[in-house]
């Protein structure tokens, strides 16, 4: 995308959850601070899940944070491409340049994993990250 004679560009910084938790005090905002340029993150954790009746099954699972208008299917492709195969995708979009209006909301797109682990999972992502509490922050600061 083009911005005057600048090229802008999008593609989120690829992060795993365990970098933000082990290098970054757990919190999407000191990434983010370490990282002053970011404006799209993909945040990715991968993770094994004793699935009742099914064992233990692997899941990737993607927390787009995005704070310019990149489409979520571009987060999910790099998601998928980063993936085993064989791995379940589990997949949130978060529209952070929306945050604090009336249409905000988080996207999580559908799984044949169910409701409840599916959200579960992209649950675990936001409070460990601390997704919500850096939202607040930089909403405000703005």
């Amino acid at each position: 995308m083009k911005e005057g004679n600048m090229i802008k560009d999008d593609a989120p910084i690829l992060v795993t959850l365990d970098q933000i938790m082990a290098d970054y005090d757990g919190t999407l905002d000191s990434f983010m601070t370490a990282q002053p340029d970011a404006q799209n993150i993909l945040i990715h954790w991968s993770v094994s899940v004793d699935v009742k009746g099914q064992g233990q099954q692997a899941f990737q699972v993607g927390v787009a944070v995005c704070f310019t208008e990149l489409l979520a299917e571009e987060a999910k492709d790099q998601l998928a491409q980063i993936a085993d195969p064989g791995t379940g995708l589990v997949f949130a979009y978060i529209p952070a340049w929306q945050y604090g209006q009336k249409d905000f909301g988080i996207f999580i797109e559908q799984t044949s994993f169910g409701e409840i682990l599916t959200n579960s999972l992209i649950a675990e992502v936001i409070e460990k990250a601390a997704i919500e509490e850096m939202l607040d922050a930089r909403c405000r600061a703005s």
